[in-house]
């Protein structure tokens, strides 16, 4: 404004473009990783109970391994379970003792973090 009144003003600006570094967010969790893959995670259990060999799969001479997909909280314990391969009749049982399986928590950084992964129950007639 001039003397009360709007008037028409040219103006220069000048763009700087580069990368943006925010510090404060550094160290903050969301920066971390919330999960880590931590492969084949049977040597990390703390407790590994066996499934049952169900009658149904006894009778059918089931056999092999089966191999449960899971996520592991940060306190060690079974989040979720789902068996990916392996004979039908023995997945159930599988899942079921995957659940109940406890594992040492995992840190990154001093964090706890969850960990996806993989346990391999082998069955034998």
């Amino acid at each position: 404004l001039k003397d009360g009144k709007p008037t028409e003003v040219t103006v220069h600006l000048t763009y700087k473009f580069g990368p943006i570094i925010d510090v404060a967010r550094k160290d903050s969790d969301e920066m971390k990783p919330k999960t880590v893959s931590g492969g084949i995670l049977n040597g990390r259990a703390k407790s590994l109970p066996k499934p049952y060999y169900p009658a149904e799969a006894r009778a059918n001479m089931a056999s092999g391994a089966v191999t449960i997909q899971v996520l592991v909280s940060e306190d060690g314990t079974i989040i979720t379970a789902s068996a990916v391969s392996g004979h039908p009749l023995l997945r159930e049982a599988t899942v079921e003792a995957a659940c109940k399986a406890k594992f040492t928590p995992l840190t990154l950084q001093g964090n706890p973090v969850k960990v996806s992964g993989v346990i391999t129950y082998n069955f034998v007639p």
